[in-house]
């Protein structure tokens, strides 16, 4: 069975800038961080399934998290 790749979640520079800064926060809540970090691997393709094994979160929250634009 061929793996589906995700279309890549659209994001301006600035956007990229500012959720690279908040994805390497040491003082925001950790969260933030992890979704800054979800949504960076987003705008690159990453499928929410990978997302999701990656942050350590259920795939349901990535996908509510995609959404919430």
């Amino acid at each position: 069975m061929p793996v589906m790749t995700a279309a890549a979640l659209p994001v301006s520079d600035a956007q990229r800038a500012e959720l690279e800064r908040m994805a390497a926060s040491t003082s925001l809540p950790h969260r933030q961080v992890v979704q800054a970090r979800g949504l960076l691997w987003a705008s690159d393709g990453v499928a929410n399934e990978e997302i999701a094994r990656r942050c350590g979160v259920d795939s349901d929250a990535v996908r509510l998290a995609v959404s919430v634009r």
